[in-house]
C-alpha cells in the first residue's frame, strides 16, 4: 500500500495532542493503538459522549478531536458547535459510519470529515494536515458558520412549510446516525411526549414529499441539505 506524501512539520518531536470522542470503547481503543505508534501524535484523553467531550477539551485544551458524528446526550455537530464557540482554534475531525453523513460537519466548523472506513494512512494525512494548518487562524469565522448552518435549516424549514416535529425529525436524520426507533427514543426523551416509531416514519415522509426529494432515502434528505447550502451564496 502506498503512503501519502504529507511533510511532516520539523518541530514534529513536540506531540500533537489529541482527544478521541467516540461512545464506543473498541473503536476508541483501536484509534488509540494506531495513534500511539507515531511519535509526533499523542493521545491526552477519551470521551465516551458529546457532553464528556466538550468537557475534556476545555480542561484539557488538545490540539485536535477526532469526533464521532453519533453520540450520546450532545451529537457530534451540537458538541463541535460548542467548543468552537469557547476554543476556535482547535481542530476537529469529524468521523462518520454513514457514507455522506460525513460533509456536514464542515457546515458547523470541522476541519475535516472522514467516514469510517477510512484507512489509517488516510487518518493519520488528515491529522497531520490540520497541524500544518495549527497556526493558521480560522476563516471564516466558526461562529459565522454555526449562525449560516441555523439560517439555512431556518429557510429550508420554511420553503417547505415544516412543522416543528417535522423540523426535529429533520434535524436527528442529518446530523446522526441514529435508526427510526432510535429518533423516535431521542425525541420522546427531549420533548417529554410520546414519540412512536410511525410517527417517525411519518414525519421524515411528509420532509421527502414537501421537499420534493426523490428517491425518498435518508442519504437523499442529506444530499438536498447539502446542495442547498452550496447554493446560498448565489441566491443571497
Amino acid at each position: 500500500m502506498s503512503t501519502l506524501s504529507v511533510t511532516v512539520p520539523q518541530n514534529s518531536l513536540i506531540p500533537y495532542n489529541i482527544l478521541i470522542a467516540d461512545d464506543t470503547l473498541l473503536l476508541r481503543s483501536l484509534l488509540v493503538a494506531q495513534l500511539t505508534q507515531e511519535e509526533d501524535l499523542q493521545v491526552v484523553g477519551e470521551a465516551g459522549d458529546g457532553r464528556e467531550a466538550v468537557e475534556m477539551a476545555i480542561r484539557l485544551r488538545p490540539d485536535l478531536i477526532l469526533m464521532d458524528l453519533d453520540m450520546p446526550h450532545l451529537n457530534g455537530i451540537q458538541a463541535t458547535e460548542r467548543i468552537l464557540a469557547r476554543l476556535p482554534h482547535i481542530k476537529i475531525v469529524m468521523l462518520t459510519a454513514h457514507e455522506g453523513l460525513a460533509r456536514i460537519g464542515k457546515l458547523v466548523g470541522a476541519s475535516d470529515c472522514l467516514e469510517k472506513n477510512c484507512s489509517p494512512q488516510e487518518l493519520l494525512g488528515v491529522i497531520r494536515r490540520a497541524r500544518l494548518k495549527a497556526h493558521t487562524p480560522p476563516s471564516p469565522s466558526h461562529s459565522s458558520n454555526i449562525a449560516h448552518y441555523e439560517e439555512m435549516l431556518e429557510r429550508i424549514a420554511l420553503r417547505a412549510s415544516l412543522t416543528e416535529r417535522e423540523q426535529r425529525t429533520l434535524r436527528k436524520a442529518i446530523q446522526t446516525e441514529l435508526t427510526v426507533e432510535q429518533i423516535a427514543n431521542a425525541l420522546t426523551l427531549e420533548s417529554g411526549q410520546d414519540c412512536t416509531i410511525s410517527s417517525v416514519k411519518h414525519s421524515l415522509d411528509r420532509v421527502l414529499t414537501k421537499l420534493r426529494i426523490e428517491p425518498r432515502t435518508r442519504a437523499s434528505l442529506v444530499r438536498y441539505v447539502l446542495e442547498f447550502e452550496q447554493k446560498q451564496p448565489t441566491e443571497e
